[in-house]
């Protein structure tokens, strides 16, 4: 799981004991429990998918009954739930469809269900979010890091930087300039904050990032704008760095490359040449 081993405990004892109380947690612990078997098994995966599926619908149901009314005390099994509802999603994402010759093709609007959910279960808990940060998982908001930047989001930050410096001369419309323009800086100020609060910031950058973007950028990407697909790319490359040490995010980055790639103006696949090439071979120079 995310965060550091210091919140291991929190994993493994206090969230199932909520989850005797509130069975939506219950039901969200057996369903990341059966990717995670399938994830071990892939000879098994399907079979286990099956009961991960079975299982996230009845903690859906659950936490949306509970939803309706956030109390101090439901809250809390609320954030476990989202929290694990989230890793659910990043994980079953390389295998939302299956394309030809039996390849697993996610699209772009794949993309955005994950993102959607990511920024909903965001802003219907940011109301409690001083009570959680108060509660049991109080240690996942005041990890103790020395700040300190990675060559991979170095090299991220310096393309993004390239990328907003030719923006403005590109084909695509002033709108979507602005907007574009606007989720760079964010991703960019993001980076430095996940650099300088966590230990991990790559997998804080993939998990989180998601959480602040515009519904004009939602859109966009739903047009298949060709400035917000090539940001997606950028981003994409720091949720792929993440796959070696997180089963969860493992074949997200390869998927997304392939769907923008899908769905990306030829004129514009030289903006996306560094993406895509480090995604294909984690050795390239950075």
């Amino acid at each position: 799981m995310p965060r550091s081993s210091d919140a291991s405990n929190i994993w493994q004892f206090e969230v199932p004991k909520l989850g005797l109380t509130y069975m939506f947690l219950m039901h969200q612990v057996l369903a990341i429990s059966a990717l995670h078997l399938g994830h071990l098994h892939p000879e098994q995966r399907e079979s286990y998918a099956l009961h991960a599926s079975q299982h996230q619908n009845d903690a859906i149901a659950g936490m949306r009954e509970t939803l309706t009314q956030i109390t101090p005390d439901n809250c809390h099994p609320l954030f476990a739930g989202s929290s694990l509802l989230l890793i659910s999603a990043f994980s079953t994402f390389p295998y939302q469809r299956s394309g030809p010759q039996g390849h697993q093709a996610p699209t772009v609007d794949d993309v955005i269900d994950v993102f959607l959910l990511v920024r909903g279960m965001s802003n219907i808990l940011s109301s409690s979010q001083p009570i959680i940060q108060a509660g049991p998982f109080k240690n996942f908001f005041h990890e103790v890091v020395t700040p300190a930047s990675t060559p991979l989001l170095d090299a991220v930050k310096q393309h993004l930087n390239t990328f907003a410096a030719k923006l403005p001369n590109t084909e695509a419309d002033q709108f979507s300039k602005d907007i574009v323009a606007r989720e760079t800086s964010n991703l960019l100020e993001w980076i430095d904050h996940a650099t300088n609060t966590t230990a991990f910031p790559e997998l804080r950058v993939g998990l989180t990032w998601p959480t602040s973007l515009s519904e004009e950028y939602m859109q966009l990407m739903r047009n298949r704008d060709p400035a917000a697909l090539t940001l997606l790319a950028y981003y994409s490359v720091a949720v792929h760095s993440t796959e070696n040490s997180t089963w969860f995010m493992q074949g997200w980055g390869v998927n997304a490359a392939r769907a923008i790639v899908c769905d990306l103006d030829a004129s514009w696949k030289d903006m996306i040449q560094w993406p895509l090439a480090f995604i294909s071979d984690r050795t390239i120079q950075l």
